[in-house]
């Protein structure tokens, strides 16, 4: 950066999406390890997945293919999937997160889960009311 002198990082829609399914087997092979970071990483894997690339995606809920956008929501799935036995819901909704990254992280995780079968839009609510 010309303005702070720090080195600016770019990368391709590719290496995002093959950096997401590495931190997601991470997480599936340590949960434990992951537990503390799961935050964080919930936190940046939302933000990849609400990162539109072209101006008709805002309007639809068809992603590419491969794409880091359709990396991402399996991602959560998956992740909320295998989390939600140990109480993921709970965690997600007793943190205290501010502002814009609740809304994100929630709007997230609706859009993740609209057309998976095994974990609905509604489940986390019913888990946590339960």
């Amino acid at each position: 950066c010309c303005d702070c002198g720090l080195v600016k990082e770019e990368y391709s829609d590719e290496e995002l999406g093959l950096c997401i399914i590495i931190i997601g087997t991470f997480i599936h092979r340590e949960p434990c390890l992951a537990a503390s970071l799961l935050p964080e990483i919930l936190n940046i894997v939302t933000t990849v997945s609400l990162n539109i690339t072209y101006p008709w995606q805002s309007e639809s809920s068809i992603y590419l293919p491969g794409s880091a956008v359709s990396v991402a929501h399996q991602f959560l799935r998956c992740v909320l999937h295998q989390m939600a036995p140990n109480g993921i819901f709970l965690q997600m909704f007793q943190t205290n997160i501010k502002g814009t990254t609740s809304t994100r992280l929630f709007r997230s995780v609706s859009q993740a889960l609209v057309d998976f079968n095994e974990l609905n839009s509604i489940a986390p609510l019913q888990i946590l009311i339960e």
